[in-house]
């Protein structure tokens, strides 16, 4: 009853308090319209591969890189350049980019999950789950093996995410070794 939106709710008791004049049946009344649509957390969404280069991909990874900063040491937060991509994914809902993924090469049965990132106002939706999916069945397209990733400590939602997507724990390895921020993690697909 609390995820009710108290429009509806106070609708229904208007409905609800009308005074029987007569020879009139009182009923519960039927709604006029759905709940809305932010009451269902999945939604729909595109996921196209995209030039890391666009301004959709620039404004995400903008919005990546500010969110890094604002919990890491700049030393810490480690991105990527878009030469590195082997591939770079937008994902959109409604026209809008609101997540993005990519990955880079690391040897012939490996690639690394990168710049996996989801807008605040999107979060919540599935959407990472969609991004992430995408990313593993394009690396097995691409005959990759194994795929690695490095979050860091201060993101639950996205160790949540990893740990909950089949991913464990490995040690720090590359540009990570020395980052007391970093874990790492790997998934054999």
């Amino acid at each position: 009853m609390t995820n009710v939106p108290r429009i509806l709710l106070m609708d229904c008791a208007i409905l609800f308090t009308k005074r029987n004049t007569g020879n009139q049946k009182l009923r519960r009344p039927e709604p006029k319209t759905r709940l809305p649509t932010i009451m269902n957390k999945q939604v729909n969404i595109v996921i196209s591969s995209e030039n890391p280069n666009s301004p959709d991909a620039a404004e995400l990874i903008s919005e990546l890189d500010a969110e890094l900063l604002s919990r890491y040491p700049k030393q810490s937060v480690h991105g990527m350049k878009p030469s590195e991509a082997v591939t770079f994914f937008v994902a959109r809902t409604d026209k809008c980019a609101v997540g993005c993924g990519a990955l880079r090469h690391i040897s012939p049965d490996t690639a690394e999950l990168k710049r996996m990132f989801v807008s605040a106002n999107h979060r919540g939706k599935g959407i990472s789950k969609q991004i992430l999916s995408k990313l593993e069945s394009t690396a097995i397209e691409f005959g990759y093996e194994k795929i690695w990733l490095e979050t860091g400590d201060e993101q639950p939602e996205a160790i949540h995410l990893y740990e909950s997507s089949g991913y464990h724990r490995i040690p720090r390895y590359g540009e990570y070794i020395s980052d007391p921020y970093s874990i790492c993690f790997e998934k054999i697909l």
